[in-house]
């Protein structure tokens, strides 16, 4: 079956003949041409399969699987929103104002906050270590064009590092 085939019955197909049977359940019917493999929804024009093809049913949804392993600890404690304002001088680019979480902590997210609208955000990035080695914190870097010096914020949202 090719993956357009598959994309249309699935996009199509569930949508327009699935159809309640005993119980609730919905099911998907289609003809399937026994030489090539195709697949085709029943429509009004053609509701039955033709002498060289053979129907398939399938439900919409299947029986519930078995639950999965338990997932890894996620994070624990009350949060802990830090912040660093730092003035950005006049006709500046390229400013960066960091802020990290304190050991045992562990950063999910950060943004930033300007005291001007004349302030302008080029960048709101987490702050990653050396190599890759984890999010440390976040970072927003800012240009200010005006003639006079702005505060740039950046901020980083922490939580207890899972043991």
């Amino acid at each position: 079956m090719s993956g357009l085939a598959v994309a249309t019955l699935l996009a199509v197909g569930s949508l327009a003949q699935a159809e309640p049977e005993g119980g609730g359940a919905r099911v998907i019917d289609a003809c399937v041409n026994k030489a090539t493999g195709d697949v085709r929804i029943p429509t009004s024009y053609r509701p039955d399969c033709g002498p060289f093809e053979h129907s398939i049913r399938w439900n919409v949804r299947g029986p519930r699987g078995p639950q999965g392993p338990p997932g890894p600890a996620g994070l624990t404690g009350p949060s802990q929103v830090l912040s660093e304002t730092e003035d950005i001088p006049a006709n500046s680019a390229f400013q960066n104002v960091s802020v990290e979480c304190p050991d045992g902590l562990v950063p999910t997210g950060g943004g930033f906050q300007v005291d001007s609208p004349d302030l302008t955000v080029i960048g709101s990035v987490p702050l990653v270590g050396p190599g890759g080695s984890g999010l440390l914190g976040w970072q927003a870097t800012f240009t200010n064009t005006t003639d006079e010096v702005h505060a740039g914020t950046a901020y980083i949202l922490c939580y207890t590092a899972p043991s």
